[in-house]
């Protein structure tokens, strides 16, 4: 046992001493040394050993995630695995082999997410669901991969062309790998999102039905696991239920989502769903934000995405919301600039996906249901006007989707007669001075204007903008003081930040 202490020191140091890997390192040492020095190895000991070493070293290294996460794993991978186990003997054919594996899997991925899936959910906005398929699926071969591994760093330091073959084949096991995760994570319901009000109560009440079998069990008096087991299942039927309803009847929904300095909006009507535009600055992905939209509003498909133009803080997160929500159309404009380099990835999703790509060459009309959305093409001379206006229809209401576009392209619509009455304007280039001009206003006349605008060097919004903002429209809201706003679009809307 002390012969392996070096090499676990070695390994710590070369995988930079994280929390995590020091933690690991801590517990595996004190493991290995209980027997020398006559002791029993004791799981919550051994934890809070490794603790105190990190502390001791330093104290803020409780407020990292990574350290907490990864604490939190462990404390239910010790604390709980063991009665996972026992009960799962108990219940279950263990002498088959297969069975026993993945009994085993199965404990060890309910232990791990037991006390972390909270802090996901805080941390990420995510409560997972299919981990333990993903570990059924994978677990075997990242256990077989790390070994390899090992001795092929060794091989490769005595014979450098042998180890680079063996490390290109060793990475088709990790491709399996991610593409078994990608898979998953493009499911339905591959995790719900946290900041849900549902998904938030079915959460806490998961915990409260743990808490109360394992009392009732601790006092002699066992409650039959299937009942709370039926009772979470029911839980997560009425979550998925509740988005449905959450649009109106014969109405539809408008979400502008708050991703810091970018633009990304949802709407939904009871049978069609669009999403424009899919980026921002924010540390969660656009796409990650808009996908968790769809899902607390029931929906796991897409029927357009629109993409108003190709820069960053309206496309970077295009690729994610493919990936995880099935998206029937994809829409760009003709000649669309590239110049962050976000198309070829995007289209990649896309085959991937099977979704099907249209380039906009002139102005156009497609539906969703009964959402109509009249996709515009005004004449721009910068290049930020040179995108899609977006004009959708939803029971008897309008909005305006601007985009970056700014006056020039406003003019061109005035003049092309395409401005009627609208209901909302979600502002062109995040209220930008030289956007959302008075001419626009007058013939648009919005009830409400919505400002997607964050942290940012350009002076967004500028104060002349939002003066005629407030000037023209009833009601104005801002994404970087409101949060996400959303709008019920009925026979009167009403309008919230969130």
């Amino acid at each position: 046992n002390l012969l392996c202490l070096p090499v676990i020191a070695l390994f710590t140091l070369m995988a930079g001493c994280r929390p995590s890997v020091v933690r690991a390192a801590v517990m595996q040492g004190l493991y290995l040394l209980a027997p020398v020095l006559g002791r029993e190895s004791d799981g919550p000991t051994c934890l809070g050993a490794a603790a105190l070493a990190l502390l001791a070293v330093n104290p803020m290294a409780i407020g990292g995630v990574g350290m907490q996460l990864s604490f939190a794993c462990m404390a239910g991978l010790v604390l709980l695995l063991p009665g996972l186990l026992v009960w799962m003997e108990r219940h279950l054919p263990m002498d088959k082999r297969l069975v026993r594996a993945g009994a085993a899997n199965l404990a060890c991925t309910l232990g791990a997410t037991a006390f972390s899936t909270p802090l996901a959910a805080v941390y990420f906005g995510q409560v997972p669901l299919l981990s333990p398929l993903a570990n059924l699926l994978t677990l075997f071969v990242v256990e077989a991969v790390f070994a390899a591994g090992y001795v092929i760093c060794a091989l490769g330091a005595v014979f450098p062309a042998l180890g680079t073959a063996a490390g290109m084949l060793l990475a088709w096991p990790v491709r399996y790998c991610l593409a078994v995760y990608r898979a998953i994570a493009s499911l339905p319901l591959a995790s719900l999102p946290a900041h849900s009000v549902p998904a938030a109560l079915w959460l806490v009440s998961l915990y409260a039905l743990g808490g109360v079998w394992y009392v009732l069990r601790r006092r002699k008096k066992p409650l039959p696991l299937r009942v709370p087991v039926a009772l979470a299942a029911a839980g997560l039927a009425l979550v998925l239920a509740a988005g449905k309803l959450a649009i109106p009847r014969n109405g539809g929904v408008l979400t502008v989502l708050d991703v810091d300095q970018g633009a990304c909006a949802v709407l939904a009507s009871r049978n069609g769903t669009m999403v424009v535009d899919c980026g921002g600055s924010a540390l969660a992905s656009a796409g990650d934000r808009a996908a968790d939209r769809l899902l607390s509003l029931g929906r796991t498909r897409v029927d357009m995405l629109v993409l108003t133009h190709l820069h960053a803080d309206h496309a970077n997160g295009a690729e994610t919301l493919l990936y995880r929500t099935r998206v029937d159309r994809l829409i760009l404009p003709g000649g669309a600039d590239d110049a962050d380099g976000l198309l070829q990835p995007i289209l990649e999703a896309a085959a991937a996906r099977g979704t099907q790509v249209e380039y906009l060459a002139e102005d156009a009309d497609r539906r969703a249901g009964d959402l109509t959305a009249h996709l515009l093409l005004p004449q721009g001379s910068e290049e930020n006007e040179q995108g899609i206006v977006v004009l959708a229809e939803l029971c008897g209401k309008r909005a305006y989707l601007m985009g970056d576009a700014g006056q020039r392209a406003e003019r061109s619509l005035l003049a092309e007669g395409l401005v009627p009455d609208g209901d909302i304007l979600v502002a062109g280039h995040h209220g930008s001075k030289t956007a959302s001009g008075a001419l626009f206003l007058l013939a648009a006349r919005p009830e409400t204007a919505i400002v997607s605008v964050g942290y940012n060097s350009y002076g967004q919004p500028a104060e002349e903008t939002m003066a005629r903002l407030e000037k023209y429209c009833p009601s104005v809201l801002r994404t970087d003081r409101d949060g996400d706003v959303t709008i019920y679009l009925k026979a009167e809307e009403r309008a919230h930040g969130g």
